[in-house]
């Protein structure tokens, strides 16, 4: 018997790679574009919300 378990969601930054003000950017972006349901079960790269 197989069972699947989501997940809300995951949030993967590079170590090291982004200030601290550009990781509160890139994250106040993503909640601009992107809904919490959208992100469900989803791994989301931080990178891809910098301007």
């Amino acid at each position: 018997m197989t069972r699947s378990i989501g997940h809300t969601g995951i949030i993967v930054a590079a170590k090291q790679r982004y200030s601290v003000g550009e990781q509160v950017k890139a994250i106040a972006n993503l909640i601009a574009t992107r809904s919490a349901e959208d992100i469900k079960n989803q791994l989301v790269f931080l990178g891809d919300y910098l301007e």
